[in-house]
Formats: C-alpha cells, structure tokens, sequence
C-alpha cells in the first residue's frame, strides 16, 4: 500500500513537470510513462496478496 501511494505522489510529479513543458508530445509521453510504470507496479504488487 505504501508502494502505491509513493508512485501516485511520483504521478503527481510527473503531471506537475508535464504542465510546465507547453509540448503536447511531452505531455503525452510523460503520461504513457507514467501509466505504464503504474502497470508495471501493479503486476509486481499483485503475487504478493
């Protein structure tokens, strides 16, 4: 669980550094980023419960 709201602070984070940049591809990037990263936690968290 704390796993989870660490990478919501990171995905916080990274919308936050998304907005300052006015590049629609950064931005688009930045969320398939962050998206699949939040995947990629999730698969890990999951064999564990």
């Amino acid at each position: 669980m704390a796993a989870d709201r660490d990478q919501a602070g990171a995905d916080m984070d990274r919308r936050g550094a998304a907005g300052l940049n006015k590049s629609p591809r950064y931005r688009l990037t930045a969320a398939a980023k962050a998206f699949s990263y939040a995947r990629f936690a999730k698969h890990l968290d999951g064999p564990k419960q």
